[in-house]
């Protein structure tokens, strides 16, 4: 059900008629004066409208615009306000559903007075689900921005769990979310949406640019403190899009408490590492390098589970790189995971999250198929935030933590046939 059409080879935008041409046309259509077909496919279609008064054109065999009455209405409000601020406008573009390679969908799209911006929207009936969809949505993206358009994808709802609550908090795809009764978009009627929307800069697509998922760690000492910062930070094709810092405690183990609650959640993020520590007994002798594993393993946990914040990330992106601190004794870890060379030390010396790391690049690599790389340049640590991010909770993947919780953990295992 598309907003535009051909009307005898000329393209008109339903809700861009004025109420005597509208009339005009159904009437001329009835008696079969005029021939009305869609954009992408050529379909037969036939002017109509929603039962809320927004007009749009039929079209029973065009399978590329799936859209309802709510859909329609946005769309039909949004290509007004477009239009109420000098910009011309075109809907339901004919690049949508076509060859399946290069084809985008974009339900209505506004070019500026001077032509040098295009902004459009892909208005969808539903709340994306986890057949794909991610992989949908973010390669409509890339594709309208190849074209030179800056996409805003509007949901009636998105899920808090997985990628999909970084899109929540306004990472990764330009997104809104509208309701239907009242109709807002962000809370705000439609025309007062689209003024903000066009007030934003444009973004610039970044060419030949491979889509890549980085992940930055770091541990350095707090100045003033005996006491540790960790954390890290997670970019998407360079765009930040979670992180994390706290204090690691390696200095006073014998007083952690577990169990300690800040700002009404338990701090679980690195329990079961300080735990370890506690129970075995280990000595700790290189407190930035454990600090910064932890981090490490806390966010590279995220990547397996089907909740855990990063897995549907494969969806869009084989590619992983590891961007340690400049700790040379950190550097050397990461290289031996990648190389397959992880020596029993760190399985034997060190506390267990080290050899479970071990075991998540193997996972990473064998069943995940991810290509994994270590970047070149160190990351920088910056100063303790006390307010940083939630991260959430550290994720074990069952059949790791089984792996890496017997009597077998400091059992060697060869990596090398794990790299791809």
């Amino acid at each position: 059900m598309p907003i535009s059409a051909k009307v005898n080879d000329n393209v008109m935008v339903a809700p861009l008629l004025g109420d005597e041409e509208w009339d005009v046309l159904c009437r001329l259509h009835e008696i079969g004066k005029v021939k009305i077909a869609t954009q992408c496919c050529n379909m037969p279609a036939a002017p109509m409208k929603t039962r809320y008064g927004s007009r749009f054109f039929q079209a029973p065999a065009c399978k590329h615009f799936a859209e309802d009455n709510h859909t329609i209405n946005i769309q039909s409000l949004i290509a007004k306000a477009l239009q109420a601020k000098g910009w011309s406008v075109a809907g339901s573009l004919p690049d949508a559903g076509l060859d399946g390679k290069t084809s985008f969908r974009v339900d209505v799209m506004g070019t500026s007075p001077d032509a040098k911006r295009k902004i459009g929207f892909a208005v969808y009936p539903g709340e994306p689900g986890g057949d794909g969809s991610l992989t949908k949505v973010m390669t409509n993206l890339t594709r309208a921005r190849s074209a030179g358009i800056d996409l805003i994808s509007l949901f009636p709802s998105l899920p808090a769990s997985g990628v999909w609550g970084f899109v929540r908090a306004g990472k990764i795809v330009p997104s809104a979310v509208y309701s239907r009764n009242p109709l807002m978009v962000m809370g705000l009627p439609p025309h007062e949406y689209v003024s903000l929307a066009l007030k934003k800069p444009a973004v610039v697509q970044k060419k030949g640019l491979k889509p890549s998922l980085k992940i930055c760690t770091y541990a350095a000492p707090i100045d003033g403190e005996s006491d540790v910062i960790c954390g890290f930070r997670v970019l998407y094709n360079d765009d930040e899009i979670w992180t994390g810092n706290w204090k690691s405690g390696w200095s006073h183990l014998d007083r952690i408490d577990l169990n300690r609650k800040v700002g009404g959640k338990k701090k679980t993020y690195a329990a079961s590492m300080v735990n370890e520590i506690k129970q075995q007994n280990l000595k700790v002798d290189n407190p930035l390098l454990c600090s910064e594993m932890v981090a490490l393993s806390t966010v590279i946990s995220h990547l397996f589970p089907p909740d855990g914040r990063l897995s549907q990330f494969r969806e869009v992106t084989s590619h992983l790189v590891l961007a340690p601190s400049g700790n040379p004794d950190m550097r050397d870890v990461v290289s031996d995971l990648l190389a397959g060379g992880f020596g029993r030390r760190y399985a034997t010396e060190y506390p267990r999250f080290f050899h479970v790391t071990k075991q998540y690049v193997q996972e990473l690599r064998q069943k995940k198929t991810y290509v994994i790389a270590m970047s070149s340049t160190p990351t920088e640590s910056p100063r303790y935030d006390p307010e940083s991010t939630d991260y959430g909770p550290m994720v074990l993947p069952a059949e790791i933590t089984a792996m890496a919780s017997g009597p077998e953990s400091n059992q060697e295992i060869d990596l090398r046939a794990a790299s791809p």
